[in-house]
């Protein structure tokens, strides 16, 4: 009887535990910092640089083991595709984007990338695209 009763109170502990850590993990879903991130295309056979602003990533997340961008290719192929499709069009390019949850320091990775290109002499010019013109979208994750 005080087996019985001892395995019961200790099973009802358990998930008590399991119900409360459960609720934390819950609010620290709801509580995400927001990813933020530029992006950057350059191509070897034209003299143009182009930029984004730096723009919060909608719905993006970061993977728990590395803090990489789950799904950066798929924000590097929005840019790629819409520069290929833009007047003029610019296609051939390489795109990436750069990430991170604190918007100083993605701030301060903007500003030097963006010196080092106004001071190359074989870049002639350095575009920025205004959130008007451009502006990245939602990508599903795997899991969705």
């Amino acid at each position: 009887m005080r087996i019985n009763r001892f395995a019961f109170l200790l099973v009802l502990l358990v998930a008590a535990v399991n119900v409360f850590a459960g609720n934390a993990e819950e609010k620290k879903k709801g509580k995400t910092k927001p990813v933020y991130g530029f992006g950057y295309s350059f191509s070897i056979t034209d003299s143009t640089v182009y930029f984004t602003e730096i723009l919060e990533l909608p719905e993006a997340k970061l993977q728990k083991k590395t803090k990489f961008l789950e799904n950066r290719q798929m924000y590097s192929d929005q840019l790629k595709r819409y520069l290929e499709k833009g007047e003029p069009a610019a296609p051939d390019r390489t795109c990436t984007v750069f990430f991170s949850k604190n918007h100083a320091t993605l701030k301060s990775i903007y500003l030097r990338i963006r010196r080092r290109n106004q001071l190359d002499k074989e870049i002639k010019t350095v575009k920025e695209l205004t959130p008007e013109q451009f502006v990245f979208n939602a990508v599903k994750t795997e899991d969705e």
